[in-house]
């Protein structure tokens, strides 16, 4: 069970960000201003926290394309979470991660929403069909920066019907050491993936509408897999700091 919980909040731990600037769209990669402007955006945001610019941050400085889904910039990724340091457990997590504008003079975004799968076993999937919502491996977000609101998806799915990637390599860029929390070992490969999402989700932060409704999206993008091992010294509360709000948290029945 401390598996699953685990790799749920890593996965969980990646969210999208849109500004309000004509920079990099779909087709084209993000320069290391916009890479790190994007990071800072989702921190600011409250999205990700402590270890979420490790995991994000490596997906989107390998990246060498961006894709585009429901009017959004999108990334695809597959993330082979592996922790040690006092506390042992791999998680992998399959989804993607989009933005509608990104403002580097600002590091905000106007949207940005994160869906996937996160599974605690290794190995990539080859496809993906799976549920979303409260005790579901599926999960889905949605913020909005203009009312602050943050929505967490109660029901939908997530589909991957294709993924291909060529040869793994040495990650050329690794994201610093952050709060007690230091990639070790990061490889990559570069790829694409496609399927379809949707979620319906309930307001839990800012002050927008009570529900949002994510439609029933296609989507066929360049994607980042990587395979990272991550060391964790002495940190308490490793649901918090992985990233965003999702359910369950770690419980005793975990331990």
């Amino acid at each position: 069970m401390r598996r699953r919980a685990l790799l749920t909040v890593a996965a969980a731990g990646a969210l999208l960000a849109g500004g309000c600037s004509d920079g990099t769209g779909p087709g084209e990669a993000l320069t290391a201003e916009e890479e790190a402007s994007l990071i800072e955006a989702l921190g600011s945001a409250g999205l990700i926290a402590a270890a979420g610019p490790l995991t994000f941050g490596a997906v989107v400085a390998q990246a060498d394309e961006l894709g585009a889904a429901g009017g959004q910039s999108v990334v695809g990724y597959q993330m082979q979470l592996v922790f040690t340091g006092g506390l042992e457990a791999e998680a992998v997590s399959t989804g993607l991660l989009g933005w509608t504008q990104l403002n580097t003079g600002a590091n905000t975004v106007a949207t940005a929403f994160n869906t996937g799968v996160v599974h605690p076993a290794a190995g990539f999937p080859a496809t993906l069909d799976e549920a979303i919502g409260n005790g579901t491996e599926g999960n889905g977000i949605h913020y909005i920066r203009s009312s602050g609101s943050i929505y967490l998806a109660d029901a939908g799915r997530f589909t991957m019907s294709a993924a291909a990637f060529g040869a793994t390599d040495e990650c050329p860029d690794v994201p610093a050491p952050i709060a007690g929390f230091s990639i070790t070992s990061c490889r990559f490969a570069t790829g694409t993936m496609a399927g379809s999402f949707d979620f319906e989700a309930t307001l839990i932060a800012g002050t927008g509408a009570g529900s949002f409704s994510q439609p029933p999206t296609a989507y066929d993008v360049p994607a980042v897999r990587v395979e990272l091992v991550i060391d964790v010294q002495g940190v308490a509360e490793l649901r918090a700091a992985l990233g965003i709000p999702r359910r369950p948290a770690l419980t005793p029945e975990d331990e």
